[in-house]
């Protein structure tokens, strides 16, 4: 009820003060004819208030404020009646208040309308109606369980979640210590509540629930909602609990692994290998017996155990059973039997035993055999720890069959070193016997030829042609056996000298030019050509003078003994790329393509026809190869069969010869 004073202007005053604090509101007041006595507000109306008074509100308000239906509205008043309606009008959402106004008598004296938009609200209310459907839609999926208890211990709102269960109904209103809960996770809830409330800070703890299918694990978080109630979310966290249980085990399980591998990965012996696998299996299963069978040739044989055991009898029974233990290790079958009793095939290598693990030992396709591991209580041999054994045994078999390989190569290796030192003995008598035989033959074969050179100038007058020509022949062989043995003295002091270092300062190209000319003679007598191509500057390497000389005088003797009458032979040395490039030309009769790979052996002759009556042992390029490899060197061979040879090698020159002294 709105007392209306009679001074008009005091009234209006009061008007335009209330609409004025009202914001997005509109106040006018009107007679019974619906004529604006009073108007105030920037929300709907169309121009200032003031030009408004006096007139007609279907002439000045706009054509949606004087819909047959608000006129009604405004009407109403009239007839004492207050009325609040929204509408929809042109800017936006409005409520619509219309009451009638009264004098001192409380007689109606006219009409005020009220309108305030309500656009804000509306929005935030639909807002709040949205936030508050998708909390219950949340709360309706959420698994976990919502509870609102006060300080006291007072359940004040509940929601089960997907936790529904027939002790948790109907807790509101009672007390946490009045539910059927354990009384000591009861009050571990009611003091996080308390400390939660007080210290304003999320309490966490965890409790568990017996049931029929076990212990049940919950989470529960407490958060302060006031210093007088807090907001408690309980979480079944048994599938999470479970989870991580059984990943701490396989955790675990690799750990042991793991250890087990490094331990395993050091031993190179059987016996230590099969010691460590039945120690850690042992302690894993709380085996009181274990034992590693091995098979070899389908035979099974007791090769380790620990634990008391009377081997004897232990065989005894392992040769009654081999067809059931047999049956395990040929189709890689591992077994866990808790029941002895039960079985009507084998029987266990300890008399007393009541429960088995069989684990195969196999690598590959191949069958070592089978670790047995025996306890007089079943129950020490869980599932999981028989499946945690067989990936030890599968390691096992790895490294047994290593510790096996590397036993036998062991031992091959020493039957290897005895054949070695055996061949070695009878290489040195071979070497000894040649180089007596060599040295012996020396003074004979000197002998026979100072012999022979006497019988030829006595018993020229005495002797006819044929036995002139005996002796010429005698004469021949025995040279030819001098040389021989001179070669292969040679060969072994090349060989001797191999073994010291290699310091000397040698300058190839002059070497090259003094073997030349010691070539000269012989080349003349065969009507040969002999030339020499020589660097610009000296060619310094480091090596033996002797063996150098040695290589240099092969390699010109060959192209001269290998090149016809009238031929060619050019000797090439030249620097290039830090090398000290050495090549000995002929255009003798060269070498087939297919016995070129046989040069550098020893005692090999490329035989030809051409060559065929050429003497010679077939050492020199063997003794120009070892050479020049020991002066850290490269043969080179290019020949032509029919056209002629180019052989040679490269030596690393000295960097600065005069610091090398």
């Amino acid at each position: 009820m709105l007392n209306i004073i009679s001074n008009q202007q005091a009234m209006q005053l009061l008007f335009r003060t209330f609409a004025r604090s009202l914001p997005d509101t509109d106040v006018f007041v009107y007679d019974h004819t619906l004529r604006l006595l009073f108007a105030e507000g920037r929300a709907l109306l169309p121009r200032e208030s003031t030009q408004l008074e006096g007139l007609l509100l279907m002439d000045v308000l706009p054509a949606y404020l004087t819909t047959e239906e608000l006129l009604l509205q405004y009407q109403r008043a009239f007839e004492g009646v207050e009325i609040s309606r929204e509408y929809s009008l042109a800017s936006g959402r409005f409520l619509v208040r219309s009451l009638p106004v009264r004098d001192e008598s409380g007689a109606i004296i006219g009409g005020m309308t009220i309108t305030r938009s309500i656009e804000t609200q509306v929005s935030v209310e639909e807002a709040l109606r949205y936030s508050e459907r998708r909390t219950r839609t949340l709360l309706r999926t959420l698994p976990d369980a919502l509870f609102v208890i006060t300080s006291e211990g007072i359940f004040t709102q509940a929601h089960y979640g997907h936790q529904q269960h027939d002790d948790m109904f109907n807790v509101v209103g009672q007390h946490i210590l009045d539910i059927p809960l354990p009384l000591e996770v009861a009050r571990q809830a009611l003091n996080a509540i308390k400390t939660a409330c007080e210290t304003q800070s999320m309490q966490i703890y965890n409790y568990a629930v017996p049931s029929e299918h076990g212990l049940v694990h919950y989470e529960a978080r407490v958060s302060a909602l006031s210093r007088d109630e807090a907001l408690v979310l309980v979480r079944d966290v048994t599938t999470l609990k479970q989870t991580q249980e059984e990943l701490q085990r396989h955790i675990s399980d690799l750990e042991l692994m793991r250890l087990f591998d490094n331990e395993l990965a050091e031993q190179l012996k059987p016996l230590e290998v099969m010691q460590i696998t039945l120690d850690i299996l042992a302690r894993l299963t709380n085996a009181e017996l274990g034992a590693v069978i091995l098979c070899d040739h389908n035979n099974l044989t007791l090769a380790h155990h620990i634990g008391t055991l009377d081997v004897h009898a232990a065989s005894a029974r392992l040769a009654k059973s081999s067809s059931f233990y047999k049956q395990h290790v040929n189709r890689n079958e591992a077994r866990l039997i808790l029941a002895w009793s039960q079985e009507k095939k084998g029987v266990p290598l300890q008399h007393h035993s009541r429960a088995s693990m069989l684990l195969p030992l196999v690598y590959h396709e191949r069958r070592l055999g089978l670790i047995v591991l025996e306890t007089q209580n079943p129950q020490w041999f869980t599932t999981k720890n028989y499946e945690v054994a067989q990936l030890l045994a599968m390691r096992a078999a790895v490294s047994l069959e290593n510790a096996r390989l590397y036993d036998k190569t062991e031992q091959q290796l020493r039957e290897l070193r005895e054949l070695y030192e055996h061949v070695r003995q009878l290489e040195q008598l071979k070497t000894d016997m040649i180089r007596i035989a060599s040295h012996d033959l020396k003074n004979p074969l000197a002998g026979v030829l100072g012999y022979v050179e006497m019988l030829r100038r006595s018993g020229s007058a005495q002797f006819d042609e044929a036995q002139m020509r005996y002796l010429a022949n005698i004469e021949e062989g025995t040279r030819r056996m001098q040389r021989m043995v001179s070669g292969i003295l040679s060969l072994e002091r090349i060989e001797q000298m191999a073994r010291q270092q290699l310091n000397e300062r040698v300058q190839l190209d002059a070497l090259i030019a003094q073997e030349v000319a010691d070539f000269q003679a012989r080349a003349e007598q065969n009507q040969q050509s002999l030339t020499a191509d020589l660097a610009p500057v000296p060619l310094w390497v480091r090596g033996d003078a002797f063996q150098l000389r040695e290589a240099l005088r092969n390699l010109l003797s060959n192209a001269l003994k290998y090149t016809p009458s009238g031929g060619r032979v050019r000797v090439e040395a030249q620097a290039v790329a830090g090398m000290a490039q050495v090549r000995v030309h002929d255009n003798g009769f060269g070498v087939p393509e297919a016995m070129q790979k046989q040069l550098f052996k020893p005692f090999y002759r490329a035989r030809t026809s051409e060559t065929a009556n050429i003497e010679g042992l077939g050492l020199g390029l063997h003794l120009v190869k070892n050479i020049v490899e020991r002066h850290h060197g490269k043969m080179f061979v290019h020949s032509v069969y029919g056209e002629g040879s180019s052989f040679g090698f490269d030596l690393p020159l000295l960097e600065n010869p005069a610091q090398n002294t």
